[in-house]
């Protein structure tokens, strides 16, 4: 009993220095000195699968007995032990035949036990079967394995995701200085000389400055829009707790003139989550001017829903509006794509880029009464 409180003692301060490990290689090593050093193991291995070839790589072996097992070719998922322990989820315990391509002469029998869709960790035993306690425990250390390469992997994901980000979102920085530059100097100078001729304008003159300036106000709505995106999309630094009931709620009296036009429902159900509040509200702000801008128009009053899923993960904005068509679903996230002769395109790219600044995705199908129904959920949970 004793040395099996010193073994899990051992194993649980082997647990933290997986959990400490920043990539895959790293954790592999630490998983196979844990298996020999802690479990006692005589010849220990991870291999890890290579999804492009859908083969069980060596990424480290150890143990007295592990001589012979480093450089060993990879071995097929479909045709192997190592392979049935992955496709299976379950231990493979396997006798080793004289003339097995899998085992080696120093072990009489091996085990396999899976690590989830990363991989297997392979033992070998020299003499004897292996004992119930010591599956077990083998057990134990491929599933604390297993939480490791979750983790890194879900880090290595975030890591990626973020530098593309910056990446675009540089490049849009980049894009915005012209349009602010280029755009916004010339178009204030024509304003002013709209004015100017005001002053020296006919009655028949003026109706055609009328229509300039109206061009005008439209340019500048725009270079705001493009100039919102580049800012709303930023990586978020440093989260902070946000309420998103309140979130939405100051959203909605932003919109300001919805009236008797439309209701907000739900909102007291949203949970709180970590993120930028600023641009939380702006994302509801413009999901909630897309669901108003796009009303029936039958004179019945608009019903815009929002809630939480089930499961935690994310939150929806639905409404009974005429919805988006199912082909042009797809493209309705990109900047310039709108379906009002009037809209500016930007409202859900907008939407998207803050939901991605926050490692969230957007999506939009149809909600229960047949308006849309946009979804943001944490990018690991997203189907």
């Amino acid at each position: 009993m004793e040395r099996e409180r010193r073994v899990l003692r051992a194993l649980h301060g082997a647990t933290r220095d997986l959990m400490s490990a920043t990539d895959e290689r790293c954790i592999a090593s630490r998983a196979v000195d844990a298996a020999s050093e802690v479990l006692g193991f005589e010849g220990t291995g991870v291999r890890l699968h290579d999804a492009d070839r859908d083969h069980l790589v060596s990424a480290s072996v150890g143990g007295e007995a592990s001589t012979g097992l480093d450089g060993r070719p990879p071995f097929p998922v479909d045709d192997s032990p190592h392979g049935e322990a992955f496709r299976t989820g379950e231990t493979v315990l396997h006798e080793v035949a004289p003339d097995s391509p899998y085992g080696l002469d120093a072990f009489e029998h091996t085990m396999y036990v899976p690590l989830g869709d990363h991989g297997v960790l392979s033992v070998g035993r020299r003499t004897g079967q292996f004992t119930r306690e010591e599956v077990t425990r083998a057990e134990l250390l491929g599933r604390n394995v297993t939480a490791a390469l979750d983790r890194a992997e879900r880090e290595r994901r975030l890591r990626e995701r973020e530098r593309r980000l910056e990446r675009e979102r540089g490049r849009l920085d980049e894009f915005a200085g012209v349009v602010s530059h280029d755009l916004r100097n010339p178009l204030g100078v024509a304003i002013g000389r709209v004015e100017l001729a005001r002053e020296l304008a006919t009655d028949e003159v003026d109706e055609h400055l009328a229509a300039v300036e109206r061009a005008h106000d439209r340019m500048d709505e725009r270079i705001e829009e493009v100039l919102a995106l580049a800012r709303e999309g930023r990586v978020v630094g440093e989260p902070r707790p946000v309420d998103l009931a309140g979130a939405a709620r100051a959203a909605w009296r932003a919109v300001g003139d919805a009236g008797d036009r439309a209701t907000l429902v739900g909102a007291d159900r949203l949970p709180t989550v970590e993120g930028d509040g600023e641009r939380l509200r702006a994302l509801f702000e413009n999901l909630f001017r897309n669901a108003l801008d796009h009303a029936r128009g039958d004179g019945d009053p608009l019903t815009v829903t929002v809630g939480p899923f089930a499961d935690g993960d994310g939150f929806y904005v639905a409404d009974d509006g005429a919805g988006i068509p199912s082909e042009r679903r797809e493209t309705v996230f990109r900047s310039g794509v709108t379906t009002r002769e009037d809209g500016t395109g930007f409202g859900l790219a907008i939407v998207r880029s803050i939901a991605e600044a926050h490692g969230w995705t957007v999506s939009v199908t149809e909600s229960d009464d047949g308006g849309a129904r946009f979804e943001v959920r944490e990018a690991s949970t997203a189907a």
